[in-house]
């Protein structure tokens, strides 16, 4: 990390100058977060470009700390903010309808993972369902009431578990998208 470090900021900064060379003002549809590792950071994020715009490490999660940093980035970038993707936090709403002068939107990142935690217990459920089909099935074509099976009885089976194993592949696929 530490020998690619170096080459990245210097890479980051030759794609900011190339990008603001032309002397427009860049407009930015902005996400702003805090997010605490091992000490709270500041993100503020250019979502249609993918790129990260500010990360700073803070002890101060105030209104002001925020629009000092963005502001300084901002002024650096020759940017300004349409609009701002952000939690309920006070100190961020401040900063897009103050400090920024512009629309908020609402973050569904929460909301997202409940709505894939839903899925995620009833998708398990087919997939185990799935799962102990096929167990079943191959039991049955390794061990079929009445002796080994013959023709038809053996074919059957071995499509009963071409069935199941078909069916086991299509919910892991569903549970994996």
């Amino acid at each position: 990390m530490q020998v690619l470090a170096q080459p990245i900021v210097e890479t980051g900064q030759a794609w900011e100058q190339e990008g603001t060379a032309g002397g427009d003002l860049l407009e930015i549809i902005g996400a702003v977060d805090e997010t605490f590792l091992e000490q709270l950071l500041l993100v503020f994020l250019d979502l249609p470009r993918g790129s990260g715009l500010r990360e700073e490490a803070a002890a101060d999660r105030r209104y002001a700390p925020w629009k000092a940093l963005v502001d300084k980035r901002l002024e650096a970038r020759g940017a300004r903010v349409r609009s701002l993707v952000s939690d309920r936090a006070q100190a961020l709403m401040q900063l897009a309808a103050q400090g920024l002068e512009c629309l908020r939107i609402p973050a569904v990142f929460h909301l997202l993972h409940d709505i894939v935690k839903s899925y995620a217990l009833a998708l398990g459920r087919q997939v185990k369902r799935a799962l102990h089909a096929l167990e079943t099935a191959e039991t049955r074509l390794q061990r079929p009431q009445g002796g080994k099976p013959q023709g038809a009885a053996h074919d059957e089976a071995t499509r009963q578990v071409e069935a199941a194993h078909a069916e086991v592949t299509r919910w892991e696929g569903i549970q994996r998208e």
